[in-house]
């Protein structure tokens, strides 16, 4: 029994949410009375080439199932990216062609590879069995669910409250990942806390069709490097697994310092003795940001490319950032803006950064986070005139120096 708790509680660190309460511990109890080990379900939709660091979170705790002798299956949703998961989304994902699912898909186990050891993890497709799915099949499966159980859902309940437009495609997609679940038998399934509502479904349709029911795990989202919001790609604060080694590091360098006790605790993978010297120091008036984010960026390189990686790019940083005011600039042609052309800064950041909101350049101008020829942009929207050689530094790592190339209309 000592043996079992202090497996329970090892496998339970960092996770946000346990439902049912006491799950993990009767799961454990079962498997050892079976003598089998527990089949532990993670579902990824292949919907973007890379990962993050923000996977790489439900990623470790994977990998520390799997190393306590627990089998990994990983579900690639191939059918299921065909539709999307709304999952925080405000408007229907557009479709992907099944060529763009398959390039994902083989980019998404080359990254895997970095946290888990894919020889000991079963991979699945779920156009395996959905694919053979009838008419009837699908009715009968959607019998299982309400459509007030659905609209429960956070951005589906955002959504109907605000008359923005609902596809029904959307609607079937808890059920179907939830039948993933009832396919392979999964006694845990393991998402962020955003995954909360899919996961649980899967535990309410197994428990419809008969099946033992899964227990839920959910681990913390992390913030991306804007300090603000989810890391992900779409809003352009995400540090991917697979970037090169100095952009990563750079990446963290500009973060802010509020960011660091969750990487410390979320990302690095650092013993627990020295993770709690750590954020035990951080509350200390004298403590040195700059040095924990340091190692922290040295860190997350050495994890994820080297140790010989991370102290290159840290070096590459302290020799080309941290002792100068500014970067080299990037030599960045205009040519699409008339040479007298006056513009809001808005219109200017995201012309180079197409990816950025006008609501992400206003939090990085409050931040003074952009500058124009060395000096902090004091508002967004007021236009300024546009010369040849102006310098433009967004964050810490992305400076530009405009020149004119092509001259056309705007």
């Amino acid at each position: 029994m000592p043996n079992q708790q202090s497996e329970t509680m090892a496998l339970l660190s960092n996770v946000e949410l346990e439902e049912p309460a006491s799950g993990l511990r009767q799961k454990l109890a079962e498997a050892e009375a079976e003598q089998r080990p527990l089949n532990i379900k993670l579902g990824v939709d292949p919907t973007a080439p890379d990962l993050h660091l923000g996977h790489a979170i439900v990623l470790q705790k994977l990998a520390e199932f799997q190393h306590a002798g627990h089998d990994i299956t990983l579900i690639i949703g191939d059918f299921t990216a065909k539709i999307g998961d709304p999952t925080g989304r405000n408007k229907t994902r557009p479709p992907l062609t099944d060529q763009q699912i398959e390039a994902n898909t083989q980019t998404y186990l080359d990254q895997l590879g970095k946290v888990l050891d894919l020889t000991k993890t079963r991979v699945r497709r779920n156009s395996e069995w959905l694919d053979r799915m009838t008419a009837v099949d699908l009715l009968q499966l959607l019998g299982n669910a309400t459509l007030a159980q659905l609209l429960q859902r956070e951005d589906f309940k955002t959504r109907f409250g605000a008359n923005q437009p609902i596809s029904l495609h959307e609607m079937v997609y808890p059920l179907l990942q939830a039948y993933d679940s009832v396919v392979i038998e999964a006694d845990i399934e393991i998402g962020g806390t955003d995954q909360l509502f899919n996961n649980l479904m899967g535990r309410t349709l197994q428990r419809a069709l008969r099946k033992r029911p899964q227990i839920v795990l959910c681990l913390p989202l992390l913030v991306g490097t804007d300090g603000a919001e989810k890391m992900s790609k779409s809003k352009n604060n995400a540090v991917g697994l697979i970037e090169e080694p100095s952009r990563m590091f750079g990446k963290i360098m500009s973060m802010p310092d509020s960011c660091l006790a969750d990487y410390v605790r979320l990302v690095c993978g650092w013993p627990d003795a020295r993770r709690e010297m750590v954020l035990e120091a951080m509350a200390q008036p004298n403590f040195d940001a700059m040095k924990l984010k340091l190692d922290v960026a040295e860190t997350v390189v050495a994890r994820f490319h080297s140790p010989s990686d991370g102290k290159r790019a840290r070096e590459h940083f302290r020799k080309n950032y941290q002792n100068k005011e500014e970067a080299d600039h990037e030599l960045v042609p205009i040519s699409s803006l008339p040479r007298e052309a006056r513009l809001s800064l808005i219109d200017l950041v995201t012309h180079f950064e197409r990816t950025f909101s006008k609501s992400h350049v206003r939090r990085l101008v409050a931040q003074g986070g952009i500058r124009v020829n060395g000096q902090p942009v004091q508002s967004a929207d007021v236009p300024f005139e546009i010369t040849e050689g102006m310098t433009l530094k967004i964050g810490k790592h992305k400076h530009y120096r405009l020149t004119y190339e092509i001259i056309s209309d705007y």
